[in-house]
């Protein structure tokens, strides 16, 4: 039975849901791994206990094997420092005394072009690190760009166009995203490189990590130019979601469906 409360909406979930055992069986399989321990979760019943439930309630929900979800990672209390509810919300964090998002300090800080960043952002206003090596390595990447107005610049332009990846890998992987959605992720894609060319004259280590890493996936790029069309309908039933020239034998049953009768007279004339 679904419920409403503070404004969300909350689905009660069976006691035996959060059973370690239960949890660490059903985890294993979707992470496809012999034990948790390398994942941090060797001991932490009830973190084993809530992470099992909400791949139970997830995959109920979503009718797939979540292919997608392939990893974990335990936050260490060590880690970050922790606040409440009560004082992320007296410190007016997140939101404002009036109940504000833009008047918070994440609504004024918040300048992000994507909501991929804006969601992160949000992670460390609420869990701030208290590791030095952290901290540092992000202040060395703030003051970098700081000090330079043209490589801000730069930065900002490359992230322009892109659409929200995480949101859209899930709905790829589960089966739900429409031809529009490969067409998002194909745009969004195709400015890899311009984020590569932006990173990669920075000095910085967390910079200099970042585009090492950077995968610019031309091959899912390129499958996805010459497969899909350039505005294709929001339906896959609609037709016309493949591009012309992509298959051979689709190409032909278009042409027969267009033109029947001339498909009939060739066949005539073949036989």
């Amino acid at each position: 039975e679904v419920q409403r409360f503070e404004g969300m909406t909350r689905t009660p979930m069976d006691d035996w849901l959060f059973d370690t055992d239960y949890a660490s069986r059903l985890l294993k399989d979707q992470l496809k791994a012999a034990t948790l321990e390398g994942f941090g979760l060797e001991g932490k019943s009830q973190a084993i206990g809530a992470s099992g439930a909400v791949v139970h309630y997830v995959r109920k929900t979503q009718k797939a094997g979540l292919e997608h979800v392939n990893t974990i990672r335990c936050h260490e209390a060590a880690d970050y420092l922790i606040l409440d509810p009560a004082t992320i919300r007296n410190l007016e964090l997140a939101e404002s005394s009036m109940g504000e998002a833009g008047d918070s300090l994440l609504g004024i800080l918040d300048k992000t072009r994507t909501g991929m960043g804006a969601r992160l952002l949000r992670a460390w206003m609420i869990r701030p690190s208290v590791r030095e090596a952290e901290i540092t390595s992000r202040l060395d990447a703030v003051s970098e760009l700081s000090a330079s107005a043209t490589a801000t610049e730069a930065v900002v332009n490359a992230f322009e166009g892109i659409f929200d990846l995480e949101r859209l890998l899930s709905r790829i992987t589960i089966g739900t995203a429409g031809p529009r959605e490969l067409v998002s992720m194909r745009t969004s894609v195709g400015r890899l490189p311009a984020i590569k060319a932006a990173l990669t004259p920075l000095k910085s280590e967390r910079f200099q990590t970042l585009s090492s890493r950077l995968d610019l996936l031309g091959d899912l790029h390129q499958l996805l130019t010459n497969s899909i069309a350039d505005n294709p309908p929001p339906t896959l039933a609609d037709g016309g979601v493949v591009r012309d020239g992509y298959h051979s034998e689709l190409d032909e049953l278009r042409r027969m469906s267009k033109d029947s009768k001339g498909y009939l007279a060739s066949l005539e004339t073949r036989e």
